[in-house]
């Protein structure tokens, strides 16, 4: 996973909607066009997303709550 601020999160997340591709709202879910998802890390509580790269890499984005 990826940790990012806020603010690089919600970017990350506009070039991924602007892209059209495919994200979930969980690891096992990581093509169901739901989310940014609740998760919780060593840090805590987070928003995250999941993807798949072009080589079928699971890539998980997330940004911790404030």
């Amino acid at each position: 996973a990826f940790s990012m601020t806020p603010a690089e999160f919600e970017h990350a997340f506009q070039r991924i909607r602007d892209a059209r591709i495919a994200y979930g709202d969980a690891f096992d879910a990581a093509a169901n066009m739901r989310g940014p998802g609740p998760s919780e890390w060593a840090r805590g509580d987070a928003r995250s997303l999941c993807l798949f790269d072009p080589n079928h890499h699971l890539i998980e984005i997330l940004s911790y709550a404030k």
